[in-house]
């Protein structure tokens, strides 16, 4: 059960995270009118809800976790684009920034040696802070049976399973519950910056 959680915390980091700061540091490096469509298409993705994408995702390539992450992962661009388009706007206004600019450090080399590694605690303990959030998501999404196949044990597939006896045997809640309730919490104080 935790396997396929990692798995789909995989998923969610790789496409959100890198995804979205790929998006965001090129609209902030694109201050014309393609940095204004990168972040309009970011905000269409807030928009569309994570559950749409994680419907359309489970009926064009079926119940499985890479699935349900991928779904998690496509539906946290938006958020991760915009969140990375502001810490590099912020940064390329730094003055050790603007120097390196005037001596001629320019694309690549600026944004892999001064954009980035700047970046990057921040974005950890992002990560760090939606990571709860993808567990839940993930749950939630098993709860409805868009997480794994129904025959595998997972947590939000035994809360749905159990609901039934939650008055007769309110433990077979609790402990799927409590899981979750400890990973996300346990990935929370992990990526935390303080």
């Amino acid at each position: 059960m935790a396997a396929r959680t990692a798995v789909v915390l995989g998923c969610v980091a790789a496409i959100g995270m890198i995804g979205g700061t790929v998006f965001g540091v090129a609209a902030a490096l694109l201050s014309d009118w393609r940095g204004t469509l990168i972040r309009r298409a970011a905000e269409m993705f807030i928009v569309v809800p994570t559950l749409v994408v994680a419907l359309t995702a489970a009926a064009l390539f079926g119940l499985n976790p890479v699935t349900a992450g991928a779904a998690l992962g496509l539906a946290g661009i938006g958020p991760y684009t915009l969140f990375a388009h502001g810490l590099a706007r912020r940064l390329l206004a730094e003055p050790f920034v603007r120097a390196a600019r005037a001596l001629g450090v320019a694309g690549p080399g600026l944004v892999l040696r001064h954009i980035l590694p700047n970046m990057a605690p921040v974005l950890f303990a992002h990560i760090g802070a939606n990571a709860g959030l993808a567990v839940t998501a993930y749950a939630a999404l098993a709860f409805l049976g868009l997480g794994a196949d129904p025959s595998r044990p997972d947590w939000g597939a035994m809360l749905f399973e159990y609901r039934m006896f939650i008055f007769d045997h309110p433990l077979l809640m609790v402990w799927p519950g409590l899981a979750i309730a400890v990973v996300a919490a346990t990935l929370n104080a992990t990526f935390d910056a303080d």
